[in-house]
C-alpha cells in the first residue's frame, strides 16, 4: 500500500502555474526544508521520509533506501522547470544515484512500472529519454519511450560536479535540454499539465543524490529559441535516416535484381549430362571427381565427409561436377540453385552424394556428405596423388620420410602439414621412436624438449625442413601429432 504524507504548508486546492509574460519565476525547494511536498512510498511502507528524504545545507538529499518519489503541490502547463542535480562517488569507484529520474505532469495515482501517471525524463542510464508511465507497460515501446535520433546522450559531466537539466514544456511539445545541450524533444504529450515529482531508486550501492536550484519559469524568448533549434536540428536528422534508409532500400533491391538474375543464369546453365555407357562404377570415396586446384582436401571417415577449397568460380565448379559426375556414372537427384551456393544431390544405385558448392570471397567451399561409399585408403596421400587427386606436399614428405609403428590407430592428415594418429606405445617409448628415426636419418633437434606428465614435445631440422614431434598420453597408449614445416 502506497503511503502519503501530506508535509506542512500544502494546501487542498492545487495551483496551476502557466505561462505569463509578467509571471515570476517559481521557487520548487526552499533550500530548508520540504514545504509544499507530499512523500510517497513504493516498496517499503515502514521507510519514513525522514529516512528517504532530507534537507542538508541547503540541498535536496535522496538517500536511496527505497523507491519512493517526493511531488510537488503545483500543477504546471506551457512552463521551463530547470534543476541541478549530482551524484556522488563511493566505494571503489562504484556509483548508484539514487534517483534516476524525474516526472512532470505527474498525479498521484499509479501508472506504468511501479511510476505514477506522469511523463519521466531520465537523468541516469539513457539520459534524457522520455517515458510515457500512464501507458500500459505491456504495449509496443515505441508508444511510450522516446528518444530522438542522433542526438547526443553522453552530456553528463563527471562524477561529483553538477549538472544542469532544462525542460522546455509547451503545448504537447517537450524539449529536454542538458548541460546547455539538447538531447530530447518530443512532440505528442500525452499529457501536457501537472505537479512535478523526483523519483528515488536505491542501487546496489546505496548512495545519495543532491538537489538544488529547482524552479519553474514561463517560457521566454530565448526559450523559444532553443526550441526552435532543436525542431530544426531534429529535423535535419529526420531527414539524413530518411536519405540513408532510401539508399539502403535501393541497394537491397538492386541487390535482390542481382541475385534473381544470377539464380537464373545459373538455372539456365545447369545441363544435366547424359551418363556415358557401360561405366564401371567404383564405391570408393577417393574415385569422385576432385579438381586439379583442390585445396586443404579433407577426407573423414568416420563421419564420411570430404571437403576442400578451390579458386575456381562457382559456374565452373558446377559444370565440372555435372560433366564427371555423370561420367561416373551417377544422377542427379535434387539440385537447389543460389545465387552464391549449389546443394546438389547424386545418387548412384545405393550410392549417395550430398555436394555443396558454396561461393566465399577467395574461391568456393565444397562439401560432399556421402552414403555407401567406401573410405578406405582415404588417409594414404601417395595413393591418392597417383589417382591424380591433388595432395599437399607436407602429406607426401611425412608419408615417405616416416616409418610408422605397426597397429596405429586414427591416422589423418590435415592442415595441409600435419599427420595425427594413436598408438598403443605408451607416451616416451613413442616420443624416443620418433625422435630416433628423425636423427638416424641426419635430423638435428633444434629445441629442448618440453616433458611434463602427459606429453613430449622437441623439433628437428635438416636441408630447410623442419618436423616437430608431439606426443599426449592416450588411452591405448599415446596420441602422436607429426607436423611439417618448409
Amino acid at each position: 500500500m502506497r503511503k502519503t504524507y501530506e508535509l506542512t504548508g500544502i494546501v487542498l486546492c492545487l495551483v496551476v502555474f502557466s505561462v505569463s509574460a509578467s509571471a515570476e519565476d517559481t521557487v520548487l525547494f526552499n533550500g530548508k526544508d520540504l514545504d509544499g511536498w507530499s512523500y510517497h512510498q513504493n516498496d517499503k511502507p515502514e521507510v519514513e521520509l525522514s529516512d528517504a528524504w532530507v534537507v542538508q545545507n541547503g540541498l535536496l538529499v535522496c538517500t536511496g533506501v527505497s523507491k519512493s518519489f517526493l511531488m510537488h503541490k503545483g500543477q504546471f502547463k506551457d512552463y521551463v522547470l530547470t534543476l541541478e542535480w549530482r551524484a556522488r562517488r563511493v566505494k571503489n569507484g562504484v556509483t548508484v544515484e539514487a534517483a534516476s529520474s524525474v516526472y512532470i505532469h505527474t498525479i498521484d495515482e499509479p501508472g506504468a512500472f511501479l511510476a505514477p501517471k506522469s511523463v519521466e525524463i531520465s537523468i541516469n542510464n539513457d539520459i534524457g529519454a522520455v517515458y510515457f508511465r500512464d501507458v500500459k507497460s505491456s504495449t509496443d515501446p515505441k508508444k511510450w519511450a522516446f528518444r530522438a535520433p542522433k542526438l547526443p546522450r553522453k552530456v553528463e559531466k563527471d562524477l561529483g560536479e553538477w549538472n544542469r537539466l532544462k525542460l522546455i514544456s509547451r503545448g504537447k511539445r517537450l524539449t529536454v535540454i542538458i548541460n546547455d545541450v539538447v538531447v530530447n524533444q518530443i512532440d505528442g504529450l500525452n499529457r501536457t499539465k501537472g505537479a512535478f515529482a523526483i523519483k528515488s531508486v536505491p542501487g546496489f550501492f546505496k548512495a545519495p543524490t543532491f538537489y538544488r536550484d529547482i524552479r519553474v519559469q514561463p517560457v521566454s524568448d530565448a526559450h523559444l529559441k532553443d526550441e526552435k533549434k532543436a525542431t530544426q536540428q531534429l529535423a535535419q536528422f529526420k531527414a539524413e535516416i530518411a536519405k540513408k534508409e532510401a539508399t539502403e532500400k535501393a541497394m537491397r533491391s538492386e541487390a535482390e535484381r542481382k541475385k534473381q538474375m544470377k539464380q537464373k543464369a545459373l538455372a539456365k546453365g545447369w545441363v544435366d549430362v547424359d551418363i556415358a555407357q557401360e561405366i564401371d562404377f567404383k564405391a570408393d570415396a577417393f574415385h569422385l571427381p576432385f579438381p586439379a586446384n583442390a585445396q586443404k582436401l579433407e577426407f573423414d571417415a568416420k563421419f564420411k565427409d570430404i571437403s576442400f577449397t578451390s579458386p575456381s568460380t562457382l559456374a565452373k565448379l558446377t559444370r565440372f561436377y555435372q560433366v564427371e559426375m555423370a561420367k561416373r556414372g551417377w544422377k542427379v537427384a535434387e539440385k537447389e540453385l543460389e545465387e552464391d551456393s549449389i546443394d546438389v544431390t547424386f545418387k548412384n544405385g545405393k550410392a549417395e552424394v550430398e555436394l555443396s558448392l558454396n561461393e566465399r570471397s577467395k574461391g568456393i567451399k565444397v562439401d560432399m556428405d556421402c552414403k555407401g561409399l567406401s573410405f578406405e585408403g582415404s588417409n594414404d596421400p601417395a595413393a591418392l596423388a597417383a589417382l591424380g587427386i591433388a595432395q599437399p606436399k607436407g602429406h607426401l614428405f611425412l608419408q615417405k620420410e616416416i616409418q610408422f609403428p605397426e597397429n596405429i590407430q586414427s591416422l589423418k592428415y590435415d592442415d595441409d602439414d600435419r599427420c595425427t594418429f594413436k598408438s598403443s606405445m605408451e607416451l616416451q617409448k613413442a616420443f624416443d621412436y620418433f625422435g630416433q628415426q628423425l636423427r638416424n636419418k641426419g635430423y638435428r633437434e633444434t629445441r629442448r624438449p618440453i616433458v611434463s606428465k602427459k606429453r613430449r614435445y622437441t623439433e628437428f631440422a635438416k636441408d630447410g625442413i623442419e618436423i616437430s614431434v608431439n606426443v599426449f598420453t592416450d588411452a591405448v597408449g599415446s596420441r602422436i601429432i607429426l607436423e611439417y614445416d618448409e
